[in-house]
């Protein structure tokens, strides 16, 4: 297996990104113990909609976290009747995590898909591509306060369609060990780094001095286990924000110590191209598509043999 410890990735970044403090587990576990994992102060409010009742706070094998646009209406009732509905009759939940929309007409349909679904997910930040490290990072705080037994969990854009049964392959084939301290996905591991000219994701010298990024699971989908989950919402008040959520889940990672591999890339088909290989990978990232195609595709992909 291809390891990559975040720590002799870039030197220096581990200890001198802010906050400048090194997160251990006897740190990580003090945190927890002194209940950083129930709801803070104002928690509840942060939330437009929260459905709270979707765990119970019993224990539960996977929960599936989906973040979507708040006009994405039809991509979340085809995430539900495929993958979805094969999740949920097994036993496992899915919240779909939105922001705010600018249109009252759209929140208002939101309101109405929460009172018929009541599976939706909404913070009160606008919703836009530059605050997806606000969801993700309102979405591990839910979890930790609403839903801490989950054993897995699975972060997952609504335009990447999942393979179910593949899923739960993997998840029940790791040891004990592996599940505990599992997160993992599509890992990008080259010496990528902070673009400084003009562009969508152009990082300045001032927000992020260093000349390279953290090993990082790539956003559309990260698998990982409700264990380090709660290390992460321990871990997350200590590391400064930053722009792109999985760089940042990276950084945060990287303050925990914790080593990614890259064993599993071949199983996220990460740009879409891999669709003769579905049936045997968990996941294929098909950016754009509708909600039609979304249910044709998953249909049509798990009945295609497996090839090299």
């Amino acid at each position: 297996m291809s390891y990559i410890n975040s720590r002799q990735w870039c030197k220096g970044l581990r200890n001198m990104y802010p906050l400048n403090v090194k997160l251990d587990e006897k740190h990580v576990r003090r945190i927890l113990l002194n209940g950083k994992q129930s709801p803070r102060p104002g928690q509840l409010r942060q939330y437009k909609h929260n459905p709270s009742h979707i765990c119970d706070k019993s224990s539960l094998k996977v929960l599936f976290i989906v973040k979507s646009a708040p006009g994405n209406f039809r991509l979340r009732e085809a995430v539900r009747n495929s993958w979805g509905s094969e999740a949920i009759n097994e036993g496992n939940k899915i919240v779909f995590s939105l922001g705010l929309p600018k249109d009252k007409k759209v929140q208002s349909a939101i309101d109405q898909e929460m009172n018929d679904r009541k599976d939706i997910l909404q913070s009160t930040f606008m919703d836009s591509y530059f605050n997806l490290t606000q969801k993700s990072i309102h979405g591990i705080q839910w979890i930790a306060a609403f839903c801490p037994k989950a054993e897995f969990v699975v972060m997952v854009d609504d335009d990447v369609i999942i393979n179910f049964h593949r899923l739960m392959s993997f998840f029940n084939n790791l040891s004990p060990t592996e599940a505990r301290e599992l997160l993992t996905g599509y890992v990008v591991n080259f010496p990528s780094g902070p673009i400084r000219w003009a562009s969508k994701w152009a990082i300045s010298r001032d927000v992020y001095p260093f000349p390279c990024y953290p090993p990082y699971v790539s956003g559309p989908i990260i698998l990982t286990s409700g264990d380090v989950v709660q290390k992460f919402d321990a871990a997350i008040p200590f590391v400064k924000h930053f722009l792109f959520e999985d760089v940042y889940l990276g950084l945060v990672s990287m303050k925990l110590g914790i080593t990614l591999s890259t064993a599993n890339n071949d199983l996220f088909d990460s740009d879409g191209i891999f669709l003769h290989k579905f049936s045997c990978m968990i996941s294929s990232h098909q950016r754009g598509i509708s909600g039609e195609n979304y249910e044709k595709y998953h249909k049509q992909y798990l009945e295609s043999p497996c090839k090299d």
